[in-house]
């Protein structure tokens, strides 16, 4: 049994072709990159995933249960949870207050989801603010926030969408600790970004998009010397010439 599995997946917006045919599986324990140009569909299989969309043909199966249309609570119940590009917490509640209310996915009690979101906030680097309100944080700290708020549902599948966006050098290394960090527990990710360094450094497996399609899968190294991936970023022999 595959541990997590789309395969030949299509999404249409209108006449556009958002995601066309694409097919790859995750191993547990896996760090799993998806890279493209912007505008190449990423975010849309994470919406895919994680239920905010329906495919119009193919399937996404997650410990041999087929996933695609269930509800996207359904989905956070089964153990899979997910970041977004623009991070929105709840600015006028605390940190640990942002991460207890996910905590109650699988708390029965106040006190379990504190404890829960106390546990997470610490994992997370936050606890010397957890206290803090979250509409007051700096971007890394809310990006951190974001992190703890999916990791306190409790996933075995973590999508991680642009974590990295908008951080100077030392944030990131930061940041690649921690993805790190979360991997070594025993959460499975995927994660979408552009910093190729990123992607490169912590990725064991990478999957290239462009225009919906893939592009071609394999290890970092074999991806970043493909030509289509880096016609996909660079654009066609000759295009730069001034």
């Amino acid at each position: 049994m595959s541990f997590f599995k789309v395969e030949s997946v299509v999404k249409r917006f209108g006449g556009l072709a958002a995601v066309d045919n694409v097919s790859f599986e995750v191993e547990k324990g896996d760090i799993f990159g998806l890279i493209g140009p912007n505008g190449s569909g990423k975010t849309t299989i994470f919406n895919l995933i994680s239920g905010f969309i329906k495919p119009d043909s193919g399937s996404i199966n997650f410990k041999g249960r087929r996933i695609d249309g269930l509800k996207t609570h359904k989905i956070c119940h089964l153990g899979i949870g997910r970041t977004f590009q623009v991070v929105k917490p709840l600015k006028r509640m605390t940190v640990l207050d942002n991460v207890m209310a996910a905590a109650y996915r699988r708390a029965n009690t106040k006190n379990h989801a504190r404890s829960i979101a106390m546990e997470t906030v610490e994992f997370c680097g936050l606890g010397g603010r957890a206290d803090h309100l979250s509409g007051k944080l700096t971007l890394g700290d809310r990006k951190r926030l974001e992190i703890a708020r999916a990791l306190a549902t409790g996933p075995e599948l973590l999508l991680l969408d642009e974590t990295f966006a908008g951080f100077n050098p030392t944030e990131v290394n930061e940041a690649i600790k921690l993805v790190e960090k979360i991997n070594s527990s025993g959460v499975t990710i995927i994660i979408v970004e552009h910093i190729m360094k990123v992607i490169m450094s912590i990725s064991g497996t990478i999957h290239a998009i462009n225009f919906g399609k893939t592009i071609t899968q394999g290890t970092p190294a074999d991806v970043a010397a493909h030509r289509g991936v880096i016609e996909a970023y660079l654009g066609e022999p000759g295009d730069a010439q001034g």
